[in-house]
Order: C-alpha cells, then sequence, then structure tokens
C-alpha cells in the first residue's frame, strides 16, 4: 500500500479525510498512539503513529506520576500533551506553549475531542529567552517544522513569517503561580533560548527536563549561552536511550553533573 507521502495517497487524503469527519460525527479519528487509543482530527492521522517516538514516550511513561505539572514547550498538535495528561492522570495538569495560530486550532480540538479541556491550559505564545514578540516561520498547521527566527531547513517552500507574543517560562511560572514538575521542548533550533528564560525556574524548582536538540538549526550563540547556562547550573545532557536512532534529532534529559 502507498505510503504517506505519496503523491496520490496526498491528493485523495483531503476528501478521504472530510469522509472520516462525517463518519465519526466530529467526535473524532481513534488513532492507536503507543499503546493507548485517543481521537485525533482524521488530517493529522498519519502524525498520530503507533509507534511515535517509542523510546521518549516509555522514558516518559516510566517517570510522570499522577498530579504533576507538565509543561510542553512547542506543543505542535498536541501528541504530547494527550499521552502527558495520560500519565499525570487524575489530577495533573498540562500546560502546552504553541505560538502558530493554525496550529493552535488542530490542538485545541485535540484536546477537546479527548475531554481534557479541564486539565490542559493552552497558552498561545512561544517561549523564549524573552518576552515580546517573535518571527516564526512555518509551512502548514501541525507541519512539525515550525521555527522562531529563522526558516527550518526542512521546510522546501518559501515562507513569509508573522509575528507572535513571546513569553519565557519564568515570567509565565511567576505570572501564574504553576511550578513544573516536568518541561518538555521541541523548539525546532530554539531550545537553548527556551532554557535561557527558563534559568530562575530550574535553579529553584530543578524540573525534570527534556529536550530535543536539533543542533544542525541551533546557532553558535545559543549554544554556547546554552552550554554555559548549563554549566553555572551544574547540569549537563543525558541521552535518552534509543531516542537518536536514525535522526538527526537526539532526545536528552538534563541531569546534575556527575563528578
Amino acid at each position: 500500500m502507498a505510503g504517506p507521502e505519496h503523491p496520490l495517497r496526498r491528493r485523495l487524503s483531503p476528501a478521504y479525510s472530510r469522509l472520516l469527519a462525517l463518519l465519526t460525527g466530529g467526535r473524532g479519528y481513534p488513532a492507536r498512539i503507543n499503546g493507548t487509543f485517543f481521537r485525533i482530527d482524521p488530517r493529522f492521522r498519519w502524525a498520530a503513529w503507533h509507534a511515535h517516538e517509542r523510546a521518549v514516550a516509555d522514558y516518559l511513561a516510566a517517570r510522570v506520576t499522577a498530579g504533576q505539572c507538565c509543561f510542553d514547550v512547542g506543543a505542535n498538535i498536541g501528541l504530547y500533551v494527550l499521552q502527558l495528561a495520560l500519565w499525570s492522570a487524575p489530577t495533573g495538569r498540562v500546560v502546552a506553549f504553541e505560538p502558530n495560530p493554525a496550529t493552535l486550532d488542530v490542538l485545541r480540538t485535540h484536546i477537546r475531542m479527548n475531554g481534557l479541556d479541564s486539565r490542559v491550559t493552552v497558552i498561545p505564545m512561544a517561549a523564549g529567552a524573552r518576552a515580546g514578540t517573535a518571527a516564526l516561520f512555518d509551512s502548514e498547521p501541525g507541519s512539525g517544522l515550525s521555527r522562531i527566527g529563522g526558516a527550518n531547513p526542512g521546510i522546501t517552500t518559501a515562507v513569509t513569517p508573522i509575528d507572535v507574543p513571546m513569553t519565557t517560562i519564568d515570567e509565565f511560572c511567576r505570572s501564574s503561580g504553576l511550578v513544573p514538575a516536568w518541561i518538555l521542548v521541541d523548539v525546532e533550533g530554539y531550545e537553548y533560548e527556551v532554557l535561557l528564560g527558563a534559568a530562575d525556574t530550574l535553579r529553584r524548582h530543578r524540573p525534570r527536563v527534556l529536550l530535543e536538540l536539533h543542533q544542525h538549526v541551533s546557532s553558535d550563540e545559543s549554544r554556547q549561552a546554552g552550554v554555559r547556562l548549563l554549566a553555572d547550573l551544574g547540569l549537563e545532557t543525558v541521552v535518552v536511550p534509543g531516542s537518536g536512532e536514525g535522526r538527526r534529532e537526539t532526545f536528552v534529559t538534563l541531569e546534575p553533573h556527575r563528578a
């Protein structure tokens, strides 16, 4: 059978997605993600792969506990948001940072379809090293390639940036009173800026942090600043076992420096 990127399947997919939406009565397409069924927008059924980043999901599932507060920075369409809500159930909270207006609609739809409105808070902003506005580059809703400050090399078409609001993790924690037990960051090469804006939170509360590092698109300046911050905090990056196989990106956690 042709894969999701096959030209014929791509042409037929929108019509099939509309049919699925009608057949499911707007309740969402049942997709199995890492062993659990969630309901998702039929247009994004290919993104909800049954073994989506399985090594990372297994790592988190074994460590996220009931009642914890989890931040997902760069939440995209919410595949980790849904799983974090499951792992931290029944009383845990998830805060999803996603600045792309079109992708936000999909994220909110997935939260609603899965009955998670009471436990998931969507922040329609980017998170970075400073509060203000930033230029966001993306090709289409839910592409997974949106990036602050410059187009992702994975985007092969010309894109026009849009201005989006940006906050910092520190500012959000101060204003909301929330303290994260976990911070997940997947921002396509902007992860060190997120860490710089979370320095006070990292020092005071020591949340667990999981990053998807995109070293090939991170600037030298941001990498150096990030390395200095981690040294100052006494943290080092530790690769999540099995998470980098066949990928240019690497999933790491921030752990106390081992002598």
